[in-house]
């Protein structure tokens, strides 16, 4: 099995998916957009798309050429039936391709903050865990987009996650972080931490409990595992 994380910073790499994806027994092709003259690679021969996060804005086509490509490869794997998993940029990505507005949010949100999963009890859909906490980062927001159905919100921002078809996630959180990957972002994006109410400090994100990494790294394993399995979830915390 292969597959393909298209990578948008240094320091936003797929932290826990990669560790997750090597025990599968998945090979992975990890395509560095940020570097200059990088080839898109060709998605219908792969398994797995994951499309990570990035400082940049779905709209910055202008400044990265080769957003329009990514666009167009990403509406493709996910017409021919590849499952997908969009984290922040990456899921604004995917809500853009299938018309949802992408704007600035009213507070930028930067830490670690609860979400509430939103069920719908009569479709098949993931579910998120209820009363989770999870580190969000970003200053975009995105609207549902089309065939989209909700899967978690939280006061500040109404779409968190969700899901188009039985087998493309978006979130808007950043569930596949590590200790190593946050010390990453928090050294490659200093300048972002102000006294803004929803704005944690340093210290407040790296001083987080040890059981929140595993939560969330918990989530990244049920997520690729139920698109992976075209919508039938294996884990006994989400059932049909």
């Amino acid at each position: 099995m292969k597959a393909i994380i298209l990578q948008h910073a240094s320091h936003e790499g797929p932290g826990y998916i990669l560790s997750w994806l090597h025990e599968q027994g998945f090979t992975t092709d990890i395509c560095f957009l940020y570097k200059s003259k990088t080839e898109l690679p060709d998605i219908l021969n792969t398994n797995l798309l994951i499309v990570l996060g990035g400082p940049m804005s779905v709209h910055d086509e202008a400044t990265y050429p080769w957003l329009k490509k990514e666009k167009k490869l990403i509406k493709k794997a996910i017409e021919n039936n590849i499952p997908t998993l969009g984290i922040c940029f990456g899921a604004q990505l995917i809500a853009s391709i299938y018309g949802a507005e992408i704007k600035s949010a009213p507070q930028k949100e930067i830490g670690w903050f609860p979400i509430q999963a939103v069920e719908h009890p009569k479709k098949k859909t993931f579910r998120v865990p209820q009363n989770f906490n999870t580190l969000l980062w970003h200053q975009d927001k995105f609207d549902m987009p089309e065939g989209g159905v909700l899967l978690a919100s939280n006061d500040m921002c109404p779409n968190i996650a969700f899901q188009i078809n039985k087998n493309v996630i978006g979130l808007q959180c950043h569930s596949h972080i590590t200790p190593y990957l946050l010390q990453a972002m928090i050294n490659n994006y200093s300048s972002v931490f102000t006294n803004d109410p929803y704005i944690q400090s340093p210290q407040q994100l790296l001083s987080a409990p040890t059981s929140f990494f595993i939560q969330n790294n918990q989530l990244i394993d049920d997520v690729l595992s139920y698109i992976l399995a075209k919508g039938k979830p294996k884990h006994p915390s989400h059932p049909e």
